[in-house]
């Protein structure tokens, strides 16, 4: 059984190019607005998990302020008196 899912596995990895060559998203086949189309949805999806991460940075960094001021804040709080 591991040799056929070996074999198989090997068969697929090696028919894998032919299948990325024959995508309809050549550059000899395509328009130049095509081509820019497909730069530009490369660079948005190159550029959005360091804006996600740059996002959740943020709202930490500001969670983190608001935390630190609100400690401040408490601890400048005198105590009631009777």
């Amino acid at each position: 059984m591991n040799a056929r899912r070996s074999i198989s596995s090997w068969v697929a990895w090696v028919l894998c190019p032919v299948a990325a060559v024959a995508c309809p998203r050549c550059y000899e086949s395509s328009s130049p607005q095509v081509l820019t189309s497909y730069y530009l949805s490369t660079f948005i999806l190159t550029v959005l998990p360091l804006v996600v991460i740059g996002a959740i940075a943020a709202i930490g960094w500001h969670l983190a302020r608001r935390f630190g001021a609100d400690q401040e804040s408490a601890s400048t709080v005198e105590p009631a008196t009777r």
